[in-house]
């Protein structure tokens, strides 16, 4: 469930995206390459004068040093890029450290992608980022991000404020290779949400365990939750007929930026009346298991109507308000049973 203060922050900026709740939700790619490459530096003018001009700087935002803490961040703007070198052999006192900070300021409310990169640029930095946001809910960890689909690198999409102070620590998990180790960064806010929703978690209650469960989900629903810190589970209950069905459950979160490493499991209905729920299906991938998608699960009921229980829980190391997920949820005729 939301928790109540971050709920508050959460709901103002979701008015901003009325319109993702009333059409029916498209299919969104993941998050591509963000097209913001710096422009090239326009052809100087012939000026006649002979002496040697610098070189241009390689970002807009070259790293200054200290910026090796939180407290000493390089300020940098969204939408152009800072750079930087991480050297693991530094201490306080050097030119150059083992962590980088970078901070900035949230210009419009949104979503916020935040990317790090080294491997995609050709260096040998295995790259992490250490989120942190402040914001009227007060100030949040997000987590730490080691990569994104389909690469080393780290981007981490999440929902933000105006005004919103954002602090991101970026390191080499692995400096095998080179001393020094390049990196690269932008933060941008996206045009469209990078997942569309059709519903959204009901918080007025608790719903962290199987027998928590009380809101319904059912076909085509396309549910937007979180799962914050203290949050074990989000359970949700969906009614199956006394006939053949087939269950499909899936997560749209880790490969669309969230940093939520999610599981889906799937409980059917007890029939007995004494063993409670058993496991029926569960699939737990995401950033944890070597760059796999996201969870989903089909289940054939075979005749098992009822309440049947479907939970998302976090795999993860690292949980906060920041970790979404939208739920979708197809119902289809089952195998046949004769």
């Amino acid at each position: 469930m939301i928790h109540s203060k971050f709920s508050l922050v959460l709901l103002s900026f979701l008015s901003w995206y009325d319109s993702c709740m009333s059409c029916a939700p498209p299919e969104f790619l993941p998050d591509a390459e963000p097209d913001s490459e710096p422009d090239p530096d326009p052809e100087p003018e012939d000026t006649g004068d002979t002496f040697d001009a610098p070189p241009p700087p390689a970002c807009d935002f070259p790293e200054e040093e200290p910026n090796s803490t939180k407290d000493i961040a390089d300020e940098i703007e969204t939408e152009l890029w800072a750079c930087g070198v991480l050297a693991p052999d530094s201490d306080e006192g050097g030119s150059e450290s083992a962590t980088d900070w970078v901070a900035f300021t949230v210009p419009e409310s949104g979503w916020l992608r935040s990317w790090a990169r080294g491997e995609d640029i050709g260096s040998y930095a295995d790259l992490q980022m250490s989120l942190w946001v402040d914001g009227e809910a007060g100030e949040a960890f997000v987590g730490t991000i080691k990569h994104s689909p389909g690469t080393m690198d780290p981007r981490a999409t999440i929902p933000v404020q105006a005004g919103d102070e954002v602090h991101i620590g970026i390191v080499a998990e692995n400096f095998s290779g080179t001393d020094q180790q390049l990196w690269e960064f932008l933060a941008t806010t996206l045009k469209e949400p990078p997942v569309y929703w059709n519903k959204m978690e009901d918080e007025s209650a608790v719903n962290d365990t199987v027998v928590d469960a009380f809101q319904s989900i059912e076909d085509g629903d396309w549910l937007l939750g979180t799962l914050g810190v203290g949050d074990s589970d989000d359970s949700y209950l969906i009614e199956i007929p006394d006939e053949s069905t087939t269950i499909h459950v899936d997560i749209e979160a880790y490969d669309f930026g969230s940093p939520l490493d999610a599981k889906l499991v799937v409980h059917e209905p007890d029939v007995d009346g004494d063993n409670g729920y058993s496991n029926a299906g569960s699939n737990d991938n995401g950033p944890g298991y070597d760059l796999d998608p996201d969870p989903e699960v089909y289940v054939d009921t075979v005749d098992n109507g009822g309440a049947w229980v479907v939970r998302v829980k976090n795999s993860g190391t690292f949980s906060s308000s920041y970790h979404w997920y939208v739920l979708k949820v197809t119902l289809s005729d089952g195998p046949d049973l004769d």
